[in-house]
């Protein structure tokens, strides 16, 4: 299930890694797209918004893809990313695409909980919508695979949004910066002060508890390295 899902994730990526690709994508998914979009639903307390894809018709108890966006942890929006709902939706999976909270507005780690927020949303609807509860996945690009990563290590920030992580069956992730030194202004801010790094390092939660995990990161990526996804 996990490589079925990041070979297709990783399909869709490549058909849009330019500012051109993603419109061409989108505007393709929004035209062409056999799916229903139930769009800017709301969760958590902060008035959070989030899309969810599901197949036509409307299929009972469905494997279900929550995708967290990347974006530096300032950028971006769930609107950027129809082209995964669709492409995910085509092929029988119910898909969620959360918005969270991003700096300057919150700083680390406001969004992490955003998306345990949203996992909880998800858990307690998705049913429907199509999606089974039992057959959740994470799935995440840059720092929205950070973000989704810590999810399923850091055990903390689903029990505090009320939801067990064995709800989680598997993660896959690309280009994530799994543990890095904040060294650009912005990411200091993002992630201050430096007492608070060690939270954000995946691998230091990793415990042998988690859901299977894949990571892949990309050989020529001048963004995110090989040795930030190691852990």
């Amino acid at each position: 299930m996990i490589k079925v899902l990041l070979v297709m994730f990783m399909s869709a990526l490549a058909s849009a890694c330019t500012s051109a690709g993603t419109f061409v994508a989108n505007s393709s998914a929004r035209i062409f797209g056999d799916y229903a979009l139930h769009d800017n639903l709301v969760y958590g307390a902060h008035d959070q918004r989030l899309d969810v894809y599901s197949p036509k018709p409307i299929p009972t108890a469905a494997p279900v893809v929550m995708f967290f966006y990347g974006g530096g942890w300032n950028t971006g929006n769930k609107e950027m990313f129809a082209f995964v709902g669709d492409a995910l939706s085509a092929r029988g999976y119910v898909v969620v695409i959360a918005d969270y909270r991003k700096y300057p507005q919150v700083t680390f780690p406001a969004f992490v909980q955003d998306g345990a927020q949203a996992v909880a949303w998800t858990v307690k609807n998705i049913s429907d919508y199509g999606g089974s509860t039992n057959n959740i996945h994470l799935m995440g690009h840059s720092a929205g695979a950070h973000l989704a990563a810590l999810l399923v290590s850091d055990e903390r920030y689903l029990q505090q949004a009320g939801i067990s992580p064995q709800h989680i069956q598997s993660f896959a992730g690309l280009a994530g910066p799994y543990h890095f030194i904040p060294e650009k202004e912005l990411y200091k801010k993002v992630f201050a002060p430096p007492s608070n790094y060690p939270n954000m390092h995946v691998d230091n939660f990793i415990d042998g508890n988690e859901p299977p995990m894949l990571l892949l990161a990309g050989g020529e990526d001048t963004t995110v390295y090989y040795h930030n996804i190691e852990m």
